[in-house]
């Protein structure tokens, strides 16, 4: 059986697989896409580091953030759902788990 820190450890790893190269890997093959399609030239504008104001450059950048959205919407309704089930033995363990879901739909307020 794994300890808790080694599971702390390994989740860790995969969260921040989730929450930063996947993201990552979404953006670049999103302007690389793009740039393929429609060419160096008409990605940036000449003046300033900008995208052009093209619907197929912005279509792609818009569908890439409404996807991650929708998965980190999806992230919190299984989390609050297994929050809800979960069958605590210990009260305080259960106040720290609802404080931490607290805090988290706080932040998914904000964003």
């Amino acid at each position: 059986m794994q300890s808790t820190r080694t599971l702390k450890k390994k989740m860790y790893k995969v969260y921040s697989c989730i929450g930063y190269i996947l993201p990552l890997v979404a953006a670049v093959a999103t302007a690389v896409v793009t740039i393929v399609l429609m060419g160096i030239k008409n990605y940036l504008t000449d003046n300033v580091c900008w995208l052009r104001s093209n619907p197929l450059i912005i279509s792609g950048f818009i569908g890439l953030t409404l996807s991650m959205t929708l998965i980190t919407i999806i992230a919190i309704i299984l989390v609050s759902k297994n929050f809800r089930n979960a069958k605590s033995e210990n009260l305080e363990k259960r106040q720290e788990e609802f404080s931490i879901y607290k805090s988290v739909s706080r932040v998914l307020a904000v964003l």
